[in-house]
């Protein structure tokens, strides 16, 4: 397996983790949605 293969891998997982953690704020005050659309632009 190439290195570049691991580190996309490793990416996606992080990614993963911080939608799981967006979505948990995003249930815990409403406004924190404009913050993440704003971040992921």
């Amino acid at each position: 397996m190439s290195s570049t293969q691991q580190t996309r891998r490793d990416v996606k997982a992080k990614l993963s983790i911080v939608e799981r953690y967006d979505r948990r704020d995003r249930d815990l005050e409403p406004e924190s949605e404009t913050k993440v659309a704003l971040r992921r632009r």
